[in-house]
């Protein structure tokens, strides 16, 4: 760890509709309350089992942007080295529950050759992609104009 990254640097020649990419993870509570300790949010229904277990949700759950980060691991692998994140769009459709398995992905939808722009369908679902739709979104990435290796 850190993943061995690709060293030709990724151009907007590369892309491809339908390009995808996927990441699966263990949402458990260590990583929760990592979380919480690095944004400094620890809002009880995420860090405080008691409180939380009087929620509607009856557990702790993961803080959205938490769940929606797993998508990077996916956009990483098809963007980088290169391209560069312009806009991202997240809806939190679902709570996540510590213990959830999640897989996120990031699939390329549109291309702008012009502008050198790729715009990916973002998407994180339960039970490594077989599940409920947790998180949606889209993401825009710049690419430089030509490799630089």
């Amino acid at each position: 760890y850190p993943p061995t990254m690709n060293t030709r640097i990724i151009t907007i020649e590369d892309m491809h509709i339908g390009l995808r990419a996927t990441h699966r993870v263990l949402i458990d509570q260590d990583m929760i309350d990592a979380y919480a300790a690095l944004t400094d949010d620890f809002n009880p229904i995420h860090v405080d089992a008691e409180y939380a277990a009087a929620t509607p949700f009856g557990r702790p759950i993961a803080h959205g942007m938490l769940t929606a980060g797993f998508v990077q691991h996916a956009l990483t692998a098809l963007t980088t080295p290169g391209g560069i994140s312009t806009v991202y769009h997240f809806e939190l459709t679902s709570p996540v529950p510590a213990g959830t398995e999640a897989e996120a992905s990031a699939e390329c939808i549109a291309i702008d050759r012009e502008r050198r722009r790729a715009r990916f369908l973002l998407e994180v679902r339960s039970g490594f992609g077989s599940g409920d739709l947790l998180v949606k979104g889209e993401a825009e990435i710049a690419f430089p104009r030509k490799s630089a290796v």
